[in-house]
């Protein structure tokens, strides 16, 4: 259906609008009236997306509870017109259970206890992994991780460490330098990992890992790990070692649906403003396998740790034991997160999975991907060096590239200022993506355009 003709680059441009014309006529964008546009129109949702107004306008509803209801809303519910989310109730607002059921369906998760929405995606994997890393002296003291794992997730991974190394070094014990507890696993010369050598890894390593944390879409390259085969691969040293394995969702969350529950990680952290379309650092919300309990980990928490029924009534003290939140994510709450910050998830997510449908988005998205794959194929022949896995299992919306002889920095300005185009570079490498709610096939063949026009005016 996408062939193109690389017969030279202007019957390729000429081939490529005429395709995106047919392919819009079929498949018009699934939510693209949803969404507020400038002057600049975003192929790079993997960094941060357009706003999606039904969230703009669900953010601006809670605020105005605010002014008519003043308190009522704690514990009252509104209905969002044309959401399955409601507003109010803010003190539960974290665990609102059409917003979670949305969520579970797209993370392959079913129980609710297993979800709360709330805090960052740095602020979460700092405050999980001080419950779940408990190393010990001279064995299973080490985190393990993807070797190009996302700077800040190594830095909360250092702190962590450093902060329970701290501890045995004030009660007298030999503590160890941070760097010898960070194990980073290996990727090849181009940061693809091979799910065979991340299990060879952990298994030689096994009597040294306490924690394991793996990103399923890694976001200097677009590859799609197989969780699944890295968990079968690993079970039986996971079992016997006691290792606690996380998933980092930053680029799943609104890309790709995933599969928590069969995966059988013990927690995962994710992001809301790249996909799902919310303000930059905006939250997202935190996963704990509902069979965790109390007695496996010990999480910092707050009043909101405590039974939502019985916290009024223990205001003026500390809860006795039975009154906190006995398993799952619920164990990791501390305090309310403003309502306003996690409404506007809420509504994308319900939107996503239950106006759209999951399977009607990745099907729309995959062809947007596919066109933009073959289009910059047939544009820039050799040229192009690829670095996302072509196989759609192995990847997601992402598209990760270097073109020979391209400075891409300039080429991203170029785009902008010439073509009204937004893309991501992080030079040598050109990150891209059609967004499979808003973006359209003419979107795709504006930016295979102004790539043509880059290399024309600058003689390349």
């Amino acid at each position: 259906m996408f062939k193109v003709l690389s017969v030279s680059r202007f019957s390729v441009i000429d081939r490529l609008h005429a395709e995106a014309v047919i392919l819009d006529a079929q498949f018009p964008a699934l939510s693209r009236d949803k969404f507020q546009f400038g002057t600049v129109i975003p192929l790079a949702g993997q960094s941060l997306g357009s706003p999606f107004t039904p969230s703009v306008e669900a953010i601006a509803l809670t605020s105005q509870l605010r002014a008519t209801h003043l308190h009522q809303p704690h514990w009252t519910t509104y209905d969002i017109p044309g959401s399955g989310v409601k507003a109010g109730n803010w003190f539960d607002c974290d665990v609102e259970p059409g917003a979670v059921k949305a969520v579970g369906r797209f993370l392959g998760f079913q129980d609710p206890d297993a979800f709360c929405f709330g805090r960052g995606l740095s602020d979460n994997l700092a405050l999980l992994l001080t419950g779940f890393y408990r190393p010990k002296l001279d064995t299973h003291n080490k985190i393990a991780f993807l070797g190009n794992e996302f700077g800040s997730d190594q830095q909360v991974f250092a702190s962590v460490v450093r902060n329970k190394q701290q501890t045995f070094a004030d009660a007298g014990l030999p503590a160890k330098p941070e760097t010898d507890l960070l194990l980073k696993l290996k990727a090849d010369s181009q940061g693809i990992y091979s799910e065979d050598d991340i299990c060879a890894a952990i298994k030689a390593n096994a009597k040294d890992i306490a924690v394991i944390v793996l990103s399923e879409i890694v976001f200097n390259t677009g590859q799609r790990l197989n969780i699944q085969k890295i968990m079968d691969g690993i079970k039986d040293v996971v079992r016997e070692n006691n290792i606690i394995v996380g998933l980092d969702l930053a680029h799943v969350v609104g890309n790709r649906p995933t599969h928590l529950e069969a995966y059988g990680v013990h927690f995962a952290v994710g992001c809301s403003y790249k996909f799902t379309s919310q303000d930059a650092g905006n939250p997202f919300g935190w996963y704990i396998r509902p069979d965790i309990t109390a007695a496996d980990a010990s999480f910092l928490q707050g009043w909101k740790a405590i039974q939502s029924d019985k916290a009024f009534g223990t205001i003026s003290s500390m809860a006795e034991p039975q009154n906190l939140h006995q398993n799952g994510a619920k164990l990791a709450r501390i305090s309310n997160p403003a309502p306003q910050s996690i409404v506007g998830e809420q509504v994308f997510m319900d939107h996503l999975v239950n106006k759209v449908g999951i399977e009607a988005y990745v099907a729309q998205s995959e062809r947007l991907t596919t066109f933009l794959l073959q289009g910059l194929k047939a544009l820039l022949g050799d040229r192009l060096q690829l670095i996302t896995p072509e196989e759609p299992e192995r990847r997601g919306a992402t598209l990760c590239f270097k073109i020979d002889g391209v400075d891409v920095g300039k080429l991203e300005h170029f785009l902008k200022d010439h073509h009204g185009i937004e893309v991501d570079t992080r030079p040598p490498v050109m990150r891209v993506m059609a967004h499979g709610l808003y973006n359209t096939f003419h979107d795709v063949s504006r930016l295979l355009t102004g790539i043509f026009d880059f290399l024309a005016a600058n003689n390349l």
